[in-house]
């Protein structure tokens, strides 16, 4: 390339979290890069993350595009039924991850708890 001159090249097969192209240019015989027109890739509608939750894993797939840094919240029950409250999805470079500690365990129809109080009479408790 000569002195004065300058190329472009895509970003991601430098890195694939990113989109955009780089722009190299010599100076008297210095090559530099300008990154500034890449960006971090975004996580595509349908984007598809395998989420584990107590031994459960399903797959959950993004209706619509999830820019990259953003979170979306998803249900603990579409991935475990015997878990309630939200799990959170996130875009980092294009790819999605998931986070279940917001995810709550709930109590089973079938969960029973004996209480004993002053005349030691225990009662079993059932949900119905």
């Amino acid at each position: 390339m000569a002195s004065g001159g300058s190329a472009t090249t895509l970003c991601e097969p430098i890195n694939s979290g990113y989109t955009g192209s780089i722009t190299i240019s010599c100076f008297f015989g210095v090559l530099s890069a300008n990154p500034s027109a890449c960006s971090a890739k975004a996580c595509a509608a349908g984007a598809a993350v395998a989420v584990t939750l107590d031994g459960v894993t399903e797959t959950l797939n993004l209706a619509t595009e999830l820019a990259p840094g953003l979170t979306r919240v998803a249900f603990c029950t579409d991935v475990n039924p015997a878990w309630g409250s939200q799990l959170t999805l996130s875009c980092s470079m294009g790819t999605l991850s998931y986070d279940v500690s917001g995810c709550q365990k709930a109590c089973a129809s079938t969960d029973s708890l004996s209480v004993s109080g002053e005349s030691k009479q225990q009662v079993a408790l059932r949900r119905h």
